[in-house]
């Protein structure tokens, strides 16, 4: 007996043992509008999971949860009522349902899911500031064996946020997490589409600029920096120097007529010496429309009226043309990403692992594509984004260098040893950009847009086109709707106060400790019921020393029986 008991000890000894703890939690675009989220605080697609059979943690279970939709909001308290109203999904083992699956989301009308529930809700969010579907979404979690496991499946698809300043295609995300004897284990993988953050106009807009009202000066060396497809006359340098070229020439003409009288609008070019010499001096092209230039030799045929109006399309064709490309430029589109964490814990460091691996997809900051992105790239790929981005605002003003900031790929891994336990960690930021408007941005706004003569509406009306400011494009009309959902002072910029955007942030841990080291204490149970941990072969001595008492019993027994005989 002495000899089967120590056996079995000496085997269960050899078997890897121990508890542990697998945790992960992600929000996969989560948004914040104001001073921490005053103005809008929004996270999708957030989920916690965890599985353990550490006692010391909490009683052996798994458990999984997923909030779709998370919105606060302290400029519209009645956003914070739909978080509570919508519906959360949750598995648990014991103690709950081990498999769920959702209906999906439409995050346009959230509300729409709660069928008769949806009258009780006292606001919807603004039509436009949300977008998309989050699809059906599959949780499990499962304790059986010894084993904790919990999984996730969900999904975003065509997500819009903020009246559609920020896109991004679609994103998958999936975990699994599992606590044994052996290891404590967590697998994380998120798969992201391509991805827009505002553009020029909408970014300026948000802090109360309209491009329109910035010198034209400032607007042509923009045009020159991101080298946009600008149809100038021939033999302009600059964006600048056409215009200020046209609208010399539309003085010029208007001085005359004013001078001569209006009958010589009617007049062949030819005939008005004055308005003959401003045709000669044009270049030979006018580009008076996109499809439609026009030689200045032309000109000379025509009355003094027509040649004008030339003029004018042309000076109107070169602001719009400018003001359209400048403020629909991407600040960033990032063409996806594939990434995964993976973290493991043993009983020791030297076969416990932390990793984040990951494909990337193009980057495109302003219009101009970066090179091949890979993971050890990525301080080089954030570098040149954060100079290109600094560099193009300084032209706007040089304290606007810091405005914006990206960080792609922020990750950490670690694996450490704390408390007995060896603790494996890794997380990581897909996409970060954050937007930090300057202290003094008010007397900027006022310094920027004080000149209105020199702006694209004031060099329009000078000119004398009527409703100058209604022939040019419309930007940032996101950031003004968003500011009127928010219910902001005429003037203020949704922006004033900064954003932060994150796009696939993860956090996975994993910890593990050798049974012989566990704390004996256990913590506090959590709701489900209680399960005896696995036995161990750290009860090896316990085991000898019963089997040892055994022999001794047996060996007594047989003097008590043997007793009588020898008698």
């Amino acid at each position: 007996m002495t000899a089967a008991f120590s056996g079995v000890g000496a085997a269960t000894a050899e078997t890897p043992s121990g508890v542990g703890t697998s945790k992960a939690s992600t929000s996969i675009l989560s948004l914040q509008l104001g001073k921490t989220g005053s103005l809008l605080n929004l996270r999708l697609l957030g989920d916690d999971a965890q599985s353990t059979i550490d006692s010391a943690v909490a009683s052996p279970h798994s458990a999984t949860q997923l909030v779709p939709l998370s919105l606060t909001s302290d400029a519209i308290p009645a956003l914070n009522t739909l978080t509570a109203a919508l519906p959360k999904f949750e598995t648990r083992d014991p103690g709950g349902q081990r498999k769920v699956s959702g209906s999906a989301l439409d995050l346009a009308n959230p509300g729409g899911a709660l069928g008769a529930a949806a009258s009780a809700l006292p606001a919807a969010v603004p039509t436009g500031v949300l977008g998309g579907k989050i699809v059906p979404a599959g949780l499990s979690s499962l304790l059986e064996g010894g084993v904790a496991t919990s999984t996730l499946d969900a999904q975003l698809a065509d997500l819009k946020v903020l009246f559609g300043a920020l896109g991004v295609k679609s994103i998958t995300n999936t975990l699994e997490a599992t606590a044994a004897a052996p290891q404590a284990a967590g697998a994380r993988n998120v798969k992201i589409g391509a991805v827009s953050v505002l553009n020029l106009g909408e970014l300026l807009k948000g802090l109360g600029i309209d491009l329109n009202n910035l010198p034209v000066a400032t607007v042509s060396d923009l045009v020159k920096s991101l080298d946009l497809p600008v149809e100038l006359p021939t033999g302009e340098v600059t964006l600048a120097s056409a215009i200020a070229t046209v609208d010399e020439a539309i003085a010029t003409v208007k001085a005359t007529v004013a001078t001569q009288g209006d009958p010589t609008l009617k007049e062949v070019v030819n005939t008005v010496p004055e308005v003959k010499s401003v045709v000669d001096g044009l270049p030979a092209l006018l580009p008076v429309s996109k499809v439609t230039d026009v030689p200045a030799t032309e000109l000379l045929d025509k009355t003094v009226g027509t040649t004008l109006a030339t003029l004018q399309d042309t000076l109107t064709n070169l602001l719009n043309t400018a003001l359209g490309l400048v403020g629909n430029t991407p600040l960033l589109t990032f063409e996806g990403a594939d990434v995964s964490a993976v973290t493991k814990a043993t009983d020791s460091v030297a076969t416990s692992a932390a990793d984040v691996t990951a494909k990337l997809g193009g980057v495109k900051v302003l219009g101009l594509g970066l090179p091949g992105v890979d993971l050890a790239g990525v301080g080089e790929t954030v570098s040149t984004i954060t100079n290109t981005l600094g560099n193009t605002l300084s032209i706007i003003d040089p304290s606007l260098k810091d405005l914006v900031g990206v960080d792609v790929l922020k990750k950490a891994t670690s694996v450490t040893t704390s408390g007995g336990y060896v603790r494996s960690a890794a997380s990581f930021d897909v996409l970060k950009v954050s937007v930090t408007p300057p202290a003094a941005i008010a007397d900027l706004v006022g310094k920027l847009t004080g000149n209105s003569a020199a702006s694209s509406t004031g060099i329009l009306s000078g000119a004398g086109i009527a409703n100058a400011a209604s022939v040019l494009p419309v930007h940032g009309a996101s950031m003004t709707s968003l500011a009127g959902a928010l219910d902001l002072p005429a003037g203020v910029g949704a922006l004033l106060e900064g954003l932060t955007l994150r796009v696939g942030s993860v956090q996975s841990n994993s910890d593990h400790i050798a049974a012989a080291s566990a704390p004996a204490t256990p913590a506090a149970p959590v709701s489900a019921p209680a399960q005896q941990l696995p036995r161990t072969g750290s009860e090896s001595t316990q085991m000898a020393a019963m089997a040892l008492g055994l022999a001794a019993l047996a060996l007594g027994l047989r003097r008590f029986v043997l007793r009588p005989a020898r008698g």
